[in-house]
């Protein structure tokens, strides 16, 4: 098995090891059969579908991963689908394609450095829920694997890995949006060094009850930012981790928090109200918060304990502690658990979730505002919430919960309509077939006796040059196709005149007939299958389209020639 690839391979003298279907790979490992995908001799275009697997030499491999610099400058591409065999996305992969959104399976385990670089295009990224952490390549500002792209909103389905904060470069810092919206999954337990650090664009965060760790400079000079939602779970806040967030202008810091590292709320010039919900001092050191926040800002802390935090290191520097009434008692939230497959966006209180799993607080009481928005070429099969369908009982895809008073769990699936193929054929009419999106479609067109094809048209483009023994393969069908057949009578007296003059094209598509004449002006003459003339038209030299209202099958006589043309 493996000398039959291996005397293969060395018969290539290009930078990759073999082609298939348009793809370029390099063998991984013969003992694993694995492969990457790599580049070639034609540059990648249009929307890229990567497959699992791929047939070599008789043997099938594995696809494992994009090669460094795979589609790197491939302006062209405009989507891309990875599959869940794709462990590793390679340094400058897709830098400067045209892509608009990337979805990250869970198996992924690494993105490379500047992996997605200057797609100026790329508005939405996913990466969906998991348990393994993901490793991302940002050691260097250099290196950033989104640097130049516009994204603006981001979903974060599992941990973030990296193995040091030593370069305090961020993974995020240098995308370009106005406005980063960020949503943190229920796989997410922590926020990794330096994260956001930078990120100008980001104006509010919630950080769900799942998180139980913000990490050093987490989210350090976040300038823009104005909110932040701390869940109750959180244990941990690094050294630095909001410094510098100079819009910032209110914390409240959770019962569940056990340390506050120093600096951690340094150069927040803004933020004169803090709040403490637990009524024992957290430890923490004398720079956690800026001079402006110690000596205008207030420290609000339970009732009957402000002794406790006035003899407190770090928390006596807070020249007003003010001491919440007795009838004060913690907010009661409550948790909102949204699921939603791709398809569409759940909008909840103007927070969208795509494709992903999200949990956030909501204060009891809220109102609760629920909207459904499939995207094109999708509709919505159901609604789930707490157990319940709800899908009937909708107003125009739009639900409101009024003074919430309980956890609630909203299920939503969305499904792809389905994608047809209309064939249309003079001998047989018109039928509608269901074909699974991405696929081809074969068929074997046989003209009945006295008849030959005359043309073929994929989408109203012709493509009779690509019959081969009367069979027609259509391309891969994303969409609602037509594939139309036109016959060509092939009586003794229309043998004639197309020896005499074989100039005469007519073609099919949405209810036109198309009529391609090279030669002299001649009179075109409609006719239904049982012989009533239906219209005549002029058919100059050039292009002629005559539009009907209905599908039929109809009869174009032009001289002494007939064709045969379903509508």
């Amino acid at each position: 098995m493996f000398s039959v690839i291996a005397m293969m391979l060395s018969l290539s003298a290009s930078g990759y090891d073999f082609e298939v279907n348009g793809f370029y790979f390099n063998i991984l490992s013969m003992t694993d059969m694995t492969v990457e995908v790599t580049s070639g001799d034609v540059t990648y275009s249009g929307d890229i579908v990567i497959p699992m697997t791929v047939s070599y030499a008789n043997h099938i491999l594995t696809v494992r991963q994009i090669g460094n610099r795979a589609f790197y400058g491939c302006s062209k591409v405009t989507s891309i689908s990875l599959p869940s065999t794709i462990s590793q996305i390679g340094d400058e992969s897709f830098s400067s394609t045209n892509i608009d959104s990337l979805y990250v399976p869970n198996t992924i385990k690494y993105i490379g450095g500047r992996a997605f670089s200057s797609c100026i295009y790329l508005k939405k990224l996913i990466i969906e829920d998991g348990q393994e952490d993901i490793e991302i390549n940002w050691n260097s500002w250099i290196d950033r694997p989104f640097i130049s792209c516009p994204i603006d909103s981001i979903y974060m389905g599992r941990n973030i890995y990296r193995e040091s904060w030593g370069a305090q470069s961020s993974i995020f810092n240098g995308i370009s949006s106005s406005s980063l919206n960020i949503e943190i999954g229920t796989n997410v337990t922590y926020l990794t060094y330096c994260l956001f650090q930078n990120c100008t664009n980001i104006k509010s965060i919630a950080i769900p009850n799942n998180v139980k760790d913000i990490y050093f400079c987490a989210f350090k000079g976040c300038t823009n930012l104005e909110s932040v939602i701390l869940g109750s779970s959180i244990e941990n806040i690094g050294s630095s981790a909001f410094d510098g967030c100079a819009s910032l202008s209110s914390i409240i810091i959770p019962k569940s928090v056990s340390t506050i590292g120093s600096s951690a709320f340094a150069n927040c010039s803004s933020l004169l109200e803090v709040t403490s919900k637990n009524p024992n001092p957290v430890s923490t050191e004398n720079d956690c918060f800026s001079a402006t926040t110690y000596w205008k800002g207030v420290l609000y802390v339970p009732f009957n304990s402000s002794n406790s935090f006035k003899n407190a290191n770090g928390w006596n520097n807070f020249s007003s502690i003010i001491e919440l009434g007795e009838d004060v008692t913690d907010d009661t939230y409550f948790n909102i658990t949204a699921i939603v497959n791709y398809g569409g966006d759940l909008i909840v209180n103007e927070k969208e979730i795509t494709n992903s799993s999200l949990s956030f607080p909501i204060i009891e009481k809220s109102n609760l505002d629920i909207s459904l928005v499939p995207y094109q070429g999708y509709v919505l099969k159901s609604i789930i919430l707490n157990g319940v369908d709800i899908t009937n009982i909708l107003t125009d895809n739009i639900y409101s919960i009024t003074s919430l008073n309980e956890n609630i769990t909203i299920v939503v699936t969305f499904v792809e309509l389905p994608t047809y193929l209309a064939i249309k054929n003079a001998d047989n009419g018109t039928v509608s077939l269901v074909v699974n999106k991405g696929n081809t479609y074969t068929t074997v067109i046989t003209p009945a006796e006295g008849w030959e094809i005359s043309t073929i048209s994929f989408n109203g483009t012709e493509v009779t040059n690509e019959l081969v023994d009367n069979t027609y393969a259509t391309p891969s069908i994303t969409s609602d196709s037509e594939l139309s057949v036109v016959y060509k009578q092939t009586t003794e007296n229309s043998v004639k005149a197309l020896q005499a003059n074989n100039t005469i094209k007519v073609s099919a598509y949405n209810r036109e007939i198309t009529i391609k004449n090279d030669g002299v002006t001649s009179i075109a003459n409609v006719y239904t299958l049982g012989g009533t003339l239906v219209t005549s038209e002029t058919v100059n030299s050039g292009t002629t389209t005559i539009r009907f209202s209905t599908n039929n099958v109809y009869l174009v006589k032009i001289g002494n020639q007939t064709f045969k043309v379903a509508l």
